[in-house]
């Protein structure tokens, strides 16, 4: 935390705003990032100065399985009324959609890059 800490004195005093206020605005910052990646809603995420973060194929392919798990579990519970039960499941098949369209994608860009194996 004393990297965190000095980047937020630094960036208050920079910009002659409290403390809680940038380390509020950094938190919220990241969180969304941090969002990005673990919805894995693209296969990269760019940061502006700073650059591209990569999804990588093991975190899709674990977020695919965990998702296929929730579904399976949520399909033999009986703890959501029959329309919650519906909508939760539709918002994880979406999710799990989502995160086989990107796994194929990965695979297209590795087979073209390292050729079939």
């Amino acid at each position: 935390m004393k990297g965190l800490d000095f980047v937020i004195k630094k960036t208050s005093s920079d910009l002659n705003l409290p403390e809680d206020q940038v380390k509020k605005l950094l938190i919220s910052y990241w969180k969304e990032i941090e969002q990005q990646i673990t919805k894995i809603e693209s296969t990269t995420v760019s940061i502006k100065d700073i650059g591209v973060i990569t999804v990588s194929k093991l975190k899709i392919r674990n977020f695919i399985f965990d998702t296929i798990d929730r579904i399976k579990r949520m399909r033999k519970s009986n703890k959501y009324s029959e329309i919650n039960k519906n909508k939760y499941l539709g918002i994880h098949f979406s999710k799990l959609k989502n995160a086989l369209k990107h796994r194929n994608i990965l695979a297209k860009d590795y087979a073209e890059k390292y050729g079939n194996i």
